[in-house]
C-alpha cells in the first residue's frame, strides 16, 4: 500500500483489546502536504488509530511507517515525539482566561454536576 510521497501510511493495523478487535486491517495513509479527517462515532477507532501512530498503543499486527522508511512501531512514544509526531488535546479557556479541560457537558473535568465549573 505504499503510496510514493506518503509522510504516513498504516498497513494492516489490527489493535485487540482483550478480545475485543478495536481496529481490524486498517490501512490508512496521508500525502504530503495533505489534511486528512478521522470522523465517526464513539468506538468507531479514531482514537485508538492516533494512539498508535503516536505510540501510545502497539498494534497486534501491521506497521506505521513514516517518511520514506522509518516504522514507527518499532519505537518507544518519546521517540516518536522526537520525530515530530504527537498530540494536542483541545481545552477551553476559563473564567480569567485560563485553559480548564471540560467534559462533553461543558463542565470542568473532574468536577462534579453541582460544583460550580
Amino acid at each position: 500500500m505504499e503510496k510514493p510521497g506518503s509522510i504516513i501510511y498504516l498497513e494492516d493495523i489490527t489493535v485487540s483489546f482483550d478480545g475485543f478487535q478495536a481496529l481490524r486491517e486498517v490501512d490508512f495513509y496521508v500525502d504530503r502536504g495533505e489534511l486528512r479527517a478521522l470522523i465517526g462515532p464513539n468506538g468507531a477507532g479514531k482514537t485508538t488509530l492516533l494512539d498508535v501512530i503516536c505510540g501510545k498503543v502497539r498494534p497486534d499486527t501491521g506497521r506505521v511507517i513514516f517518511g520514506d522508511n522509518t516504522d514507527l512501531t518499532t519505537l518507544e512514544e518519546h521517540e516518536i515525539t522526537m520525530l515530530g509526531i504527537g498530540r494536542k488535546f483541545q481545552t477551553f479557556p476559563g473564567p480569567r482566561g485560563d485553559a480548564v479541560a471540560r467534559d462533553r457537558h461543558g463542565h470542568r473535568a473532574g468536577a462534579s454536576a453541582l460544583s460550580p465549573g
